[in-house]
């Protein structure tokens, strides 16, 4: 994929994006708002990362992450500032069935087991989805005003003006990536579970408005 400047963000914990900017997480967890018409999608197939220092909770990280949260926390910019460090592309998107399968996968994210039974019961008739993503780091964060657009509960958002990412460093080498998207195939492989979604990107200028969890 051709990296293009872009000024589409998906909005996410910034103590996550540290995590997978820094190859400590290559997976994310979505229930509801990418999902339109009855067919899954979702709006984009790569993206810049926005973190959001709300509703971030430690006691929903696994123990090993709660330095990560307190280090992203005491870095964070002042709140009239928003700071981009990272860009993604999609992998792979699938659908996980049960707690099971979402657990066994506890080494590619940084939550605990209360955050994913908290996905799972947000919604239940809803399907919990997986997004792999490979994450890079921009070579300079990029500061610009925070706009009372980017805030509210939505995922995406469009910031002001587009932001290069042609020279952003990947978080792991091209070997290291296949061998973690391995891994998070293999057991659900092994269960028959894997179901992978086609990345439908939503035509450029309709962004959604608010999301699921």
């Amino acid at each position: 994929m051709s990296r293009i400047p872009t000024n589409i963000a998906f909005k996410e914990w910034a103590t996550v994006i540290r995590a997978l900017e820094t190859g400590q997480q290559t997976l994310l967890l979505r229930k509801g708002g990418i999902s339109e018409g009855g067919q899954f999608q979702i709006q984009h197939r790569a993206f810049l990362f926005y973190p959001t220092y709300e509703h971030q909770y430690v006691d929903l990280l696994q123990p090993q992450y709660h330095d990560l949260m307190r280090q992203t926390n005491a870095a964070a910019p002042p709140i009239d500032t928003t700071r981009i460090t990272g860009y993604a592309e999609i992998a792979e998107i699938f659908h996980l069935k049960d707690m099971a399968s979402a657990l066994a996968l506890k080494d590619q994210y940084v939550w605990n087991e209360e955050y994913v039974r908290t996905r799972f019961n947000f919604k239940p008739d809803w399907p919990l989805y997986g997004i792999v993503l490979r994450a890079y780091r921009l070579p300079e964060p990029v500061e610009m005003p925070f706009r009372k657009a980017y805030g509210g509960c939505r995922s995406w958002i469009e910031l002001e003006r587009e932001i290069p990412v042609a020279d952003a460093v990947p978080a792991l080498s091209d070997e290291a990536f296949a061998d973690r998207l391995n891994s998070i195939r293999s057991p659900l492989t092994e269960s028959g579970e894997l179901r992978r979604f086609r990345c439908n990107p939503r035509p450029k200028g309709r962004i959604p408005g608010r999301e699921g969890l």
